[in-house]
């Protein structure tokens, strides 16, 4: 977890880029992101799936008596299985398929080391596209979760200081997907 920090919501609607298909195609990078991945096909089956799991794996690190431990073990088994949580890492996965289920387009994420290990981000937060009727849900459901949601060149970035509050986001998504 980083310190405190200020969580606002603010957008300018008026000022998000929504790409055309024609600037979609054949993209291999997306927001700086070098290894983007197009994970738009993710569903509201995906969300549930992936949300049980990162549940499932943060109770276990939450609960042993060597975090870093159990943390590696888990960095082990999703070796074995990188489809397991999709190569996303631990706390974001869910919110990256929500995102992607409401419509919008994910482009990076990270964790910010939340369960421990070297991440190029300092906090935990989420980089995406999302046309005005997504963003609008999007922000709605952030302030539920109480995570930050900030604009960036026309991206959103969803954040926080604890990678929980994006599993927060990813079950009211998942129970209010008629948003």
């Amino acid at each position: 977890m980083v310190d405190k920090m200020r969580i606002l919501r603010e957008i300018d609607f008026e000022a998000l880029w929504w790409p055309t298909a024609g600037e979609l195609a054949g993209r291999h990078t997306l927001a700086g992101n070098q290894v983007y991945e197009d994970l738009t096909w993710l569903s509201w089956k995906d969300v549930a799936r992936l949300l049980d799991l990162e549940k499932s794996f943060i109770e276990r690190i939450d609960s042993s008596a060597s975090p870093s431990e159990e943390m590696t073990a888990i960095e082990d088994e999703l070796y074995e299985d990188p489809e397991g949580l999709l190569r996303l890492d631990l706390g974001v996965a869910a919110c990256v398929a929500s995102l992607s289920a409401m419509g919008c387009i994910p482009s990076s994420s990270c964790n910010g080391g939340a369960f421990g290990g070297y991440h190029l981000e300092a906090y935990p937060l989420v980089t995406f596209l999302a046309d005005r009727a997504s963003a609008r849900r999007v922000l709605k459901i952030a302030e539920r979760a109480g995570l930050g949601l900030r604009q960036d060149d026309g991206y959103l970035v969803l954040y926080s200081d604890d990678a929980r509050k994006f599993l927060s986001f990813s079950a009211i998504a998942l129970d209010n997907a008629d948003i």
